[in-house]
């Protein structure tokens, strides 16, 4: 019986995390994302699972949404995979907003790509393309191209897609027909198959599309703060405060006043003047003298006639005298001067 089966108490996440790494298949195939996550936790703000942006992130589970849809470990396993790979590949950073096609995009390649590496270590992919295949139907677009065909990979029914665009179900063929094909297949081609099919990105219709996804894609306001590490938030907050203080700002008269007009003036010269600061700070490091700074010194030698003091008794006094005011003394012998000064070398500074 597995151990999320209704009527069990829920086991700990790292424990669940810990059997998708029992079956040897996890780690070769996001094992740097795996170092980075922090930690495994159940939540229940998250549709069905969800990786956060920070530094040391944490693996959020939705447990009834992993009760009902991933009873097998196989099927546990390609979702966690499935979260790892967005880490791996580096998409929470390609876009600032990432639209609900690119969404799409992002999911029908990590897929794609999970199941034929599991089928290339010797497992049944079958197992694994189970939670895909239940989750999207085989003749609904554009969900098809998120899971093979029925009776992949030994007997695809390619037929069954058959009353869908021809754009995506050109790119659903080269996604499951073999890995040579797969690493053809780009996100611009998924994009530009999805406009060409009539796919609405936007609105309501783009956010029935995220609700449709797996893993998180900001469709919950907990997956947008964990998607954006709290960053939106914040900026709401800033940006409230920021209102506030321009409705308050000037003469009393409000929106309608100018009251704003004079304190954008205001602010502007504020940070004109943080920037000149900053500046002549950063000149000041660079060409003024430092106390206990490093300085550089060159040492020059110049050839010079000198007496021999073996010969002349006020030799030692003219030495004495050459040094002091740099000046060569009597010459009747080679010698040398040597000068320390200060080594000038060029600097360059960015601004």
């Amino acid at each position: 019986m597995s151990r999320l089966a209704p009527g069990r108490p829920l086991p700990a996440a790292d424990d669940v995390l810990a059997d998708v790494l029992d079956l040897g298949i996890a780690a070769p195939l996001a094992l740097d994302a795996f170092v980075n996550v922090g930690s495994v936790a159940w939540s229940d703000d998250v549709a069905t699972a969800c990786v956060e942006c920070a530094h040391r992130p944490r693996l959020l589970l939705n447990p009834e949404w992993v009760r009902e849809w991933c009873g097998t470990r196989e099927r546990l396993a390609l979702l966690v995979l499935h979260e790892l790979s967005h880490i791996s590949l580096g998409h929470t950073r390609l876009c600032p907003r990432v639209t609900a096609a690119q969404n799409i995009a992002f999911d029908a390649l990590i897929n794609a790509r999970l199941l034929h590496a599991i089928r290339a270590r010797g497992f049944d992919p079958g197992a694994f393309a189970a939670l895909p295949q239940s989750c999207y139907a085989a003749a609904e677009a554009p969900f098809f191209i998120l899971r093979p065909p029925p009776g992949w990979p030994d007997r695809p029914d390619w037929e069954t897609s058959a009353g869908c665009s021809e754009p995506l179900r050109r790119v659903h063929a080269r996604l499951y027909h073999g890995q040579k094909l797969l690493h053809d297949v780009t996100y611009t081609e998924i994009l530009l198959a999805l406009a060409e099919s009539g796919v609405s990105n936007t609105g309501e219709a783009g956010a029935e599309l995220l609700a449709r996804l797996l893993g998180g894609h900001g469709a919950t306001p907990e997956e947008a703060a964990a998607l954006s590490s709290g960053r939106a938030a914040a900026a709401a907050e800033v940006f409230a405060g920021s209102i506030a203080a321009l409705a308050d700002a000037g003469d009393g008269q409000g929106w309608g006043g100018r009251g704003i007009a004079q304190f954008l003036q205001l602010a502007r010269h504020r940070a004109e003047r943080q920037l000149q600061q900053a500046r002549e700070k950063l000149l000041r490091q660079v060409f003024a003298p430092q106390p206990g700074g490093f300085a550089r010194y060159a040492t020059r030698a110049t050839p010079v006639l000198s007496v021999d003091p073996a010969r002349d008794r006020r030799a030692a006094a003219r030495r004495l005298l050459a040094r002091r005011f740099g000046a060569p003394g009597s010459a009747n012998r080679r010698a040398g001067v040597r000068e320390r000064r200060p080594d000038r070398v060029a600097a360059a500074v960015y601004l």
